[in-house]
């Protein structure tokens, strides 16, 4: 079995914070919930994550605002796949 630690952008979650753990756990598979971020706030977070550890996204929560060139980088940098 395989356990996939996991950024979420719920309400009142700080995924800033999330970065730091993630940064000094040197943890480099995650998945991704992108529930509440406005798009501007998305371009934030994929800067965060193109200076991370991070490698691959298996799974993002996608969201209907979302556009092509998002889900490109996810499926070309990070072999997102669901």
């Amino acid at each position: 079995m395989k356990f996939i630690p996991t950024i979420t952008t719920t309400s009142g979650s700080n995924w800033k914070e999330k970065f730091r753990e993630i940064e000094a756990l040197k943890i480099e598979e995650v998945a991704l919930f992108l529930t509440c971020l406005t798009k501007d706030q998305r371009k934030n977070l994929y800067e965060v994550l193109k200076n991370s550890s991070i490698k691959k996204i298996p799974l993002v929560h996608l969201r209907s605002d979302m556009d092509v060139s998002e889900l490109e980088f996810l499926a070309k940098t990070y072999d997102t796949r669901v």
